[in-house]
């Protein structure tokens, strides 16, 4: 490296400020980089103005504080780095993310960001602090792990095919399955989501009654299933739906699988995957054309589990590690 060239770089770092994001300022400047960041790291991530605008009234999360940017010193609208954290109030955990434009990479920006967040995210009093990374992406991978991230789950993307048949569920003996029944089963469904998916990363730790109404709003409780034990109890959950999103992003009819769960005591991966499937068989009755494909998506979830999805015909799509940070 010339003496030039190393005094244009120093100058190019020193130019670089950091500030708080602005919410009513840097959204078109977050939409430009986040579009920018997706064309080159290739994700899958949805980067549209409306989803990124829903991203900052997350509940619990203020973005003003929550959020930092990177800005060239004489051009502030052009943003080059940001970072956030998000953590749900009644959650022990926070989920923080880091993303620098691809030409202002390994310049030491997504490093001074990662700071600002960590240090927001321990203000929170975050017990424990995640980030997400693409198995495909190594450089974010060591960025990572260089910062004392250790891997503990996956978030997984899967999808099945349009032409591939889904098998009938086959429930082991003393279990059964229904659909939700909105007037009378509240309770029951607010008990599966705090505990259906206790344990498992990536997973709020205590849903509220006044979240789970929020969540129902956006969702078809036809599509919402409980697996029940011969004694009546519920243990389980799992839920499709025909996607008004993901059909307008495909081009085409997609249905949706949320991964299902099932409460500790209970779980095997034959309870999963008979879930999986009746909740499949389900959203391909809703199709208004046949066949359809249907995305699932999982987080936490054990690898065997995943196994046993892949064997009855779903592919995975993306994959991202679900790091913890070992730092506190």
């Amino acid at each position: 490296m010339t003496e030039t060239t190393h005094q244009g770089l120093t100058n190019q770092r020193d130019s670089i400020q950091l500030r708080h994001f602005d919410v009513d300022r840097d959204l078109p400047g977050l939409v430009q980089l986040q579009t920018i960041i997706e064309e080159a790291d290739q994700t899958g991530e949805d980067v549209s103005e409306e989803t990124l605008k829903a991203q900052l009234h997350l509940p619990g999360h203020d973005p003003a504080q929550d959020g930092w940017v990177a800005t060239i010193a004489h051009e502030q609208e052009q943003i080059i780095g940001f970072g956030t954290v998000w953590k749900v109030p009644q959650n022990a955990h926070a989920d923080i993310y880091v993303g620098v434009h691809p030409a202002w990479r390994r310049q030491g920006i997504g490093g001074k960001l990662l700071q600002h967040i960590l240090q927001r995210a321990q203000a929170l009093s975050s017990q424990h602090i995640l980030a997400y990374a693409n198995i495909r992406h190594q450089d974010a991978l060591a960025f990572l792990h260089k910062r004392a991230f250790a891997p503990v789950a996956s978030y997984t993307l899967m999808r099945l095919a349009a032409e591939k048949q889904v098998p009938q569920a086959e429930w082991p003996a003393g279990y059964t399955i229904r659909q939700y029944r909105p007037e009378a089963d509240f309770p029951l469904l607010l008990d599966m989501y705090n505990r259906a998916f206790q344990g498992l990363w990536g997973h709020w730790e205590h849903v509220t009654a006044e979240a789970l109404h929020g969540i129902l709003e956006q969702e078809n409780p036809a599509g919402i299933f409980l697996l029940i034990t011969q004694s009546g109890e519920v243990v389980g959950t799992c839920r499709g739906e025909m996607s008004e999103h993901l059909s307008t992003k495909r081009g085409k009819e997609t249905g949706y699988l949320d991964a299902p769960g099932i409460v500790p005591a209970h779980r095997s991966t034959k309870l999963y995957l008979s879930q999986l499937l009746y909740a499949a068989h389900w959203v391909r009755t809703q199709a208004s054309q046949t066949p359809i494909d249907i995305e699932l998506e999982s987080w936490g979830d054990d690898p065997q589990v995943l196994s046993e999805y892949q064997q009855a015909g779903f592919e995975k799509v993306e994959q991202q590690v679900i790091h913890r940070w070992s730092g506190q």
